[in-house]
């Protein structure tokens, strides 16, 4: 089997309820961005038009209230992130530095956040930009990350729900088992096998070998695609020769 050693910190805290409560919060602190962003928008387009000490100061305010926002939903984000692959409990070693990362970006957004709230001046709000332009970029990268490890542990998940199904199915097959089972049980071995080296090739496209290059998230993302569905595709497949045996071989209860 691909499944490693249980990593410790990968389930600490991992509850249904913390998964809940990451998710309420996430949807709470991304409509508060989208909010005060677009009452930015609306109050720097008055400034555009109308450069006035007051409507500065009203920009600035409102510019202020977004980045910080902006940076309380990613930290949200980050955690939720988190606490999805957590709640699958399929410990996966590929993924424990994920959650590392996920944790940095996680405390940089939540810094950043209080960053912003000493943002007075034009001349401060152009000082936050540019470091958090030359800072940012790696964790947001994580949160790619993030996104690609929690379909990377749900295939996990399935694939162990999968073993323990064909194990629960095992003792009640015939004792002597006939050519056509055996060539099916078979099959379901090596198809197990085959998702497997699948899922392990996957993990290794997570964390790319150059971070510096340009890493959109349609680039990134797109990569994958065909592999995860591929993957998907072959599970579905060996869900439908369970069944068969399931179905054509399992013995009756007595």
């Amino acid at each position: 089997m691909l499944f490693l050693a249980i990593t410790a910190f990968l389930f600490a805290n991992a509850t249904t309820l913390a998964f809940a409560d990451a998710k309420s919060d996430y949807d709470y602190q991304l409509g508060k961005y989208r909010q005060s962003y677009g009452e930015y928008m609306v109050i720097k387009n008055d400034y555009l038009s109308n450069q006035t000490l007051d409507n500065q100061q009203k920009a600035m305010l409102a510019a202020k209230q977004s980045i910080q926002n902006r940076d309380l939903a990613k930290a949200a984000f980050a955690q939720y992130l988190s606490e999805m692959i957590l709640e699958k409990k399929a410990p996966y070693e590929p993924v424990a530095p994920v959650l590392v990362r996920l944790e940095e970006a996680k405390n940089f957004y939540l810094t950043s956040a209080q960053k912003g709230k000493e943002v007075i001046t034009p001349a401060d709000l152009k000082v936050f930009t540019e470091d958090y332009v030359l800072t940012t970029d790696r964790h947001d990268k994580a949160l790619k990350y993030g996104i690609v490890s929690n379909k990377l542990v749900q295939m996990v998940r399935f694939q162990l729900e999968n073993d323990n199904a064909l194990n629960i199915i095992r003792p009640k097959l015939p004792a002597s088992q006939s050519v056509p089972l055996k060539g099916r049980i078979e099959e379901l071995t090596a198809l197990g096998v085959q998702i497997n080296t699948l899922i392990d090739k996957f993990s290794t496209k997570i964390l790319p070998e150059d971070e510096d290059e340009l890493l959109t998230g349609a680039t990134y993302f797109s990569e994958k695609i065909e592999l995860l569905n591929n993957i998907r595709t072959l599970q579905v497949n060996w869900i439908d020769k369970l069944i068969d045996v399931d179905i054509n071989y399992v013995q009756p209860k007595n």
